[in-house]
Formats: structure tokens, C-alpha cells, sequence
């Protein structure tokens, strides 16, 4: 008899927890491979031969099961003899690409890009996918979506457990419950951003509003719409930001920060705080340091070699562990002013910004204290203050 035999996870496996319970969002239901990847071995099967009986009478040999697979895109056959019997010959599938594999029991198709025509949810499970998605619905919340490239979504983004590896684009908006992360590594494109917690590397490009969000922006912010604002959030943008409105007439908190590298500055905590901690540890080697000098001034060099082995090993951690604080302490500075831009930076308000929003920029803070029109601020380094340049709105 023929067989066809696959060489990746088919079967969707739900995860047991240890009270029992199943978990349906880790199910793995898409499977990743790389270009080259062997998806498949088939063995047609070879039909016996026809003999007779005691008699002369013809005995015919027995039908016998002969799979066919059913080729898609992106899959490369390959004829082999048979590692088991070389006399016989087996058909092997590879992947012509890097993708998204998909299967049948007679049927085989490798997509470069991962489409789900739902949303994502217990009925996809979480998605883990080296490559770019493009999903049809939502992602709702609890669902855990992970990609490499990039993500086209035609609904929401209601999860706060998202990350994209290059440009995430949402025909709807970003809804999250102001906790958790969504991190985006390219661009972002999306209708409007609530209550979520947002680090992109790119840009952002809002058409409707901000609200009630914080977002870590290294890009510009720019906001579309004739009447789009930004409310009641906390943002920064290395680059600029560009809106119609600034806070409500509700005076609702809004600050904005321009021309500040957050992950420099958070860079430059966790370097301060590793070097605080290796100036402890080299403090603390050094009453030993001193003993070792003591007792080789006393024995005025004589050491025995696994005494003189000891100490080295210890002078030479030491002298490891300086080198690597001399180090740090310089890349700590680099951060240190590495944190800001040294270009020229704008906050452009189109419309009117309101009382109750500051705009920041080093150690510039603008609080606004009345109603202002359409203005634009121009900051520069080593300025005392940017002043409001009003500017007549285009209609």
C-alpha cells in the first residue's frame, strides 16, 4: 500500500492546565516553516503481481491504497529512492518559500502570508507567525498575536497583548483597558487609539483621536482629520506631533513630549542602575584585594603555585569587572544625551489647543493656561524658549 507521511505539527493540541482545565488560546493552529523545510514524503504503492492457484486457475492480487497529494502554491516535489528500499521510489515536498503551511490529508500549500478570515479569538487560539498576517476581523481581547512582519486588520485591535514586527495597520481603531503593552517595531495606521499603552518605533498616523492613552512614539504623531484631538493621554514623540486639537474644554489632563528617545532613556536607567551595582561588587572584592597583597608582602613573593593561581584568578576578575564598569560608564554617557534629538522638533496644533495640556520639550514645560489657536512651536537644542507662532489654518 501506498502512505503519504507529514513532517510537521497538523493536529490542533489543546493545552491541559495543571487544574485540569483546557486552554484553547495556545493551540497552535497555524504552523510556521522555513524555505527548504521537507513537508511531505509519498509512496505511491506497488500493486502485486497476479499468480494461479493449484488448479491453473488466476489468482488476482488484492487493490491496494494509492494517495495522491494534491499540490498548491509554493510546494517543490523531489523524486528519491526510498531510504529503506532503494529499489523503489518515494516523492518528497519542499517549501519554496518561507510561510504559513496548510494541509489536508490530501493536500498541500505554503502561503507567504498568513490570512484569517475571522477574527482572532478561542476559535483561532493565539498567533505566533514568522511573517506578515492579515486578519479579516478583530483581535479580541485575551488573544495573544505575535508576527514578525507586518499585520493588516480590517476590525480592532482589543488585545493589549500584541506585538508586530514591522507596520501595523487597522481599518478600525486600538482599544485596549490601559494595561499591558501593544508594541509595533515599523509604522502605525489606525482610525483612533482608547485607553491603550502604545510603543512604536515609526510613525503614527490617527485620523480620529487619542484618548485617554499613552503613547511612546520614535517617529512622528500625526493626526489627520479636520477634527481630529488628543485627550486626556500622555504621549511622546521623538520626531514631532501634528494634531487639530490639544486636551477638551473639559480641561482633561494632555501632556505631550517632543524630541524625547524613550528607549534610550530607559537604556540609560538600566545601565545606571548595572552600574551601581558592579561599583558594589568591586567594593566588596576589595578587602580581599588587600589581604592578598598583604600576604604576598609578607611572604615577599614565595607562593606556592596553587596559592599564586588563587590570587591571580581573583586580580584578574577584578581587573575583568573594571574594564567592564569603564565601560558602561561611558556608554552611560552617550545615553545620557542620547536621550534627546538634536534636530529641530515641532508640536503643531491646527485647531485649538486647550487649558489643562503641557507641552514638554527638555526642560521646556508649556502649560496652557488659556485657549490658543493654531499655532505652531519650533523647538532647537540649547534653546531658552519656543514661542507660539500663530498660523492661519487652511480650510
Amino acid at each position: 500500500n501506498g502512505w503519504i507521511k507529514f513532517f510537521f505539527q497538523r493536529a490542533q493540541r489543546v493545552v491541559l492546565k495543571e487544574d485540569g482545565s483546557a486552554d484553547f488560546r495556545n493551540i497552535n493552529k497555524y504552523i510556521h516553516i522555513n524555505e527548504g523545510d521537507k513537508l511531505a514524503s509519498l509512496f505511491e504503492g506497488v500493486p502485486g503481481e497476479q499468480g494461479i492457484d493449484v488448479e491453473g486457475k488466476p489468482i488476482y492480487p488484492n487493490p491496494i491504497d494509492r494517495p495522491k497529494l494534491t499540490l498548491g502554491k509554493n510546494v517543490l516535489p523531489k523524486t528519491v529512492p526510498d531510504p529503506e528500499n532503494p529499489s523503489l521510489q518515494i516523492k518528497e515536498y519542499y517549501a519554496a518559500l518561507s510561510g504559513v503551511v496548510f494541509s489536508t490529508d490530501n493536500s498541500l500549500t505554503v502561503s507567504p502570508e498568513l490570512n484569517i478570515e475571522s477574527s482572532i479569538g478561542l476559535g483561532t487560539g493565539n498567533i505566533n507567525f514568522d511573517g506578515t498576517i492579515r486578519v479579516k476581523g478583530t483581535i479580541e481581547e485575551g488573544a495573544v498575536l505575535v508576527c514578525s512582519g507586518s499585520l493588516y486588520l480590517e476590525g480592532n485591535v482589543e488585545s493589549s497583548e500584541v506585538t508586530v514586527g514591522e507596520d501595523l495597520e487597522v481599518k478600525g481603531g486600538v482599544k485596549g483597558k490601559g494595561k499591558g503593552v501593544i508594541r509595533i517595531k515599523g509604522e502605525l495606521r489606525t482610525k483612533f487609539v482608547e485607553n491603550a499603552i502604545l510603543e512604536v518605533d515609526g510613525d503614527c498616523i490617527i485620523e480620529n483621536f487619542i484618548l485617554g492613552s499613552k503613547i511612546y512614539c520614535l517617529g512622528n504623531i500625526v493626526l489627520t482629520g479636520e477634527t481630529s484631538s488628543l485627550i486626556g493621554s500622555d504621549v511622546i514623540a521623538y520626531k514631532g506631533i501634528t494634531m487639530s486639537s490639544l486636551g477638551s474644554p473639559a480641561q482633561m489632563d494632555t501632556s505631550v513630549e517632543v524630541g524625547f528617545h524613550f528607549k534610550n532613556d530607559r537604556l540609560l536607567n538600566e545601565g545606571s542602575a548595572r552600574l551601581i551595582e558592579l561599583e558594589k561588587e568591586l567594593e566588596a572584592v576589595l578587602p580581599e584585594i588587600h589581604k592578598i597583597k598583604e600576604v604576598v608582602q609578607r611572604m615577599r613573593g614565595n607562593l606556592d603555585e596553587a596559592r599564586k593561581q588563587k590570587f591571580k584568578d581573583v586580580f584578574d576578575a577584578y581587573s575583568k569587572k573594571s574594564k567592564t564598569l569603564e565601560l558602561l560608564k561611558s556608554k552611560v554617557e552617550e545615553l545620557r544625551s542620547a536621550r534627546y534629538s538634536t534636530d529641530n522638533v515641532k508640536v503643531v496644533v491646527r485647531n485649538t489647543a486647550h487649558p489643562g495640556a503641557v507641552i514638554k520639550y527638555r526642560r521646556q514645560i508649556e502649560k496652557i493656561s488659556k485657549s490658543q489657536s493654531s499655532f505652531v512651536m519650533n523647538f532647537f537644542p540649547n534653546q531658552d524658549k519656543a514661542m507660539m507662532t500663530a498660523f492661519k489654518a487652511s480650510k
